[in-house]
């Protein structure tokens, strides 16, 4: 059998060629905005983002899809969702080292003409590199966690799916009962059957009918997948806002970047509420009806996504005076006109500006008050609120 391969498979038209390769350069597009974020070109690579996530955020029905479903700097009393972070590293790791690998086997074969790849990663499953490709981007899924991704990747995954069905036809009438043999023993992204799969072989009689009942059939599970996506990411959203170290009152969230129980928190933003410099410039904010969500630090932290006029930069040494705190007060500007209250807030919020910083010394008292900065390293981009 001549090998003639893309980026997965064995025989694929160029047509398939370059809708995989197309897709794939569409998600790492997206998903980068992770990377992005790290560089000191952020805002200049934000420029291609901007008008989008702003156009979203204008909508009141599409707002959320900015939002995060899990914390970018805030520490919880979850060591799941703690790990989380980790375990998407890891998974974009052996996703882009398994893509590699399934490459480097593919067209070393193709090279040396010894026929279709049936061996290594491909004897485990039919598409090592699709399936390479969706672990990674399971991995920023957990390390960039916006509800739009979420719509991206479930994309992703029936993008790949289709592809992939288009390419084993193809090989099939090439190979014929080789390759169905193969396919029959060698699972397609998984390197396991799932347990109903049995159960589901109406969806492959569904390939042999006409083209407009796939069609319906197609989006219809792709809606149903996508909203159940999106289900559990807000389930996610609400167990992590639940167990992050926060204090909140009507129209205010107190959020503690390192681990604080709430009667410390509520003494800490009692503190600096006390101080007349401090309320003078949150009655501007409250005198309109506006939000709150300041954030709780050591005085030796600083977080680039918070808009904050002392430390700038990622910036949280695990050696600092933990009787020392500042709290930075950020107005929220929330989507909609909603009325919300305590935690909802960060539900609703899309992002948000400066308002003050309360600097509290070992003694219990504010050592000083800073005003906002003059510019905020993101400018109107909707960052990550917890």
């Amino acid at each position: 059998m001549k090998a003639l391969i893309t980026g997965d498979t064995k025989d694929p038209t160029k047509a398939v060629r370059g809708t995989a390769w197309a897709m794939a350069a569409f998600y790492v597009l997206i998903v980068f905005e992770f990377f992005y974020m790290a560089t000191p070109f952020a805002t200049y690579f934000y420029g291609a983002y901007l008008p989008g996530l702003e156009g979203l955020n204008k909508i009141t029905a599409l707002a959320w899809l900015t939002s995060f479903f899990l914390p970018h700097f805030a520490t919880t009393s979850s060591t799941l969702v703690n790990a989380a972070p980790y375990a998407g590293a890891l998974l974009v790791a052996i996703g882009c080292l398994g893509f590699l690998i399934g490459a480097a086997q593919v067209y070393s074969r193709k090279l040396r003409k010894r026929g279709a790849a049936v061996g290594g990663l491909y004897r485990i499953v039919r598409h090592p590199q699709y399936a390479s490709f969706i672990l990674a981007g399971a991995g920023m899924l957990l390390l960039w966690p916006r509800f739009l991704m979420i719509v991206f990747f479930v994309t992703m995954l029936f993008a790949y799916h289709g592809l992939a069905w288009i390419e084993e036809r193809e090989c099939l009438r090439k190979y014929g009962q080789t390759y169905a043999d193969y396919r029959q023993r060698t699972p397609r992204f998984l390197p396991f059957r799932l347990p109903l799969a049995g159960r589901m072989s109406f969806l492959s009689a569904l390939s042999t009918r006409p083209w407009p009942v796939r069609l319906v059939a197609g989006v219809t599970a792709y809606a149903a997948v996508l909203l159940l996506a999106i289900g559990i990411g807000f389930a996610v959203q609400l167990f992590t806002h639940r167990h992050l170290f926060t204090y909140h009152a009507a129209n205010a969230v107190y959020i503690s970047l390192r681990p604080l129980d709430e009667t410390t928190l509520q003494r800490i933003a009692q503190t600096a509420l006390s101080d007349p410099r401090v309320q003078e410039r949150l009655d501007l904010v409250e005198a309109n009806g506006g939000r709150l969500i300041n954030y709780v630090m050591p005085w030796e932290w600083g977080v680039t996504e918070i808009p904050m006029n002392g430390l700038r930069g990622h910036n949280t040494p695990g050696d600092h005076d933990p009787r020392k705190h500042k709290v930075v007060f950020t107005r929220a500007l929330l989507r909609g006109h909603a009325e919300v209250h305590g935690l909802d807030i960060l539900r609703h919020t899309i992002r948000t500006e400066p308002v003050a910083e309360a600097w509290i010394d070992e003694s219990g008292q504010v050592a000083r008050v800073l005003d906002p900065p003059d510019e905020v390293p993101y400018g109107t981009v909707p960052v990550p609120v917890f």
